[in-house]
């Protein structure tokens, strides 16, 4: 059976059939947003080692969470570690210019595609694919090439005129298991 992990799952409760996902979130029980959170496993990510074997899981699902943790380095470590050979990760930051990114007294980090190229996601995993993204919004989403042009160029002139929502990366830990 595949195994997925959703991270910081808050009150998106992830289930599918044939799949065990496992939703975990500091929080149980409580209201988010209005709310009520369902969780599988109670954890504080800022505690390591995560309470999971060693190459167990297929997929981890961390969308909105690193930039909340103390030690995104560790973290995406942990992701590493607990991946099966040749298993992907889906990791989606708030990009540094962000509406909401400075609205929320629990972000720790602000990211860009150099930050996370030279100090966040260098954790020896295979990169997919990576993109700003622009905008989830069905009219907007259609600029999201924009800052794709060129990254660089996009975070040093343009992300403070136009700013994007997020930074969305896919990896695969790429290890064969006698590397493991």
């Amino acid at each position: 059976m595949i195994k997925k992990l959703n991270l910081g799952c808050s009150n998106v409760y992830k289930s599918e059939p044939d799949v065990e996902w496992i939703n975990l979130d500091i929080y149980d029980g409580g209201d988010i947003y209005g709310k009520k959170v369902k969780v599988d496993v109670v954890w504080d990510l800022n505690n390591y080692p995560w309470p999971f074997e060693d190459n167990s899981l297929d997929y981890v699902h961390a969308w909105a969470i690193i930039e909340h943790l103390d030690s995104p380095i560790k973290a995406m470590a942990e992701i590493k570690r607990i991946l099966k050979p040749t298993g992907t990760a889906l990791v989606r930051v708030p990009h540094f210019s962000a509406w909401n990114n400075y609205g929320d007294p629990t972000h720790k980090w602000q990211y860009s595609i150099k930050m996370c190229e030279n100090h966040l996601f260098n954790q020896g995993m295979k990169v997919i694919e990576k993109k700003i993204i622009f905008s989830d919004n069905k009219l907007l989403k259609a600029f999201n090439f924009i800052p794709n042009l060129n990254t660089t160029f996009y975070d040093r002139f343009l992300a403070f005129i136009l700013p994007s929502n997020e930074l969305y990366w896919i990896f695969q830990k790429d290890l064969k298991p006698k590397d493991i």
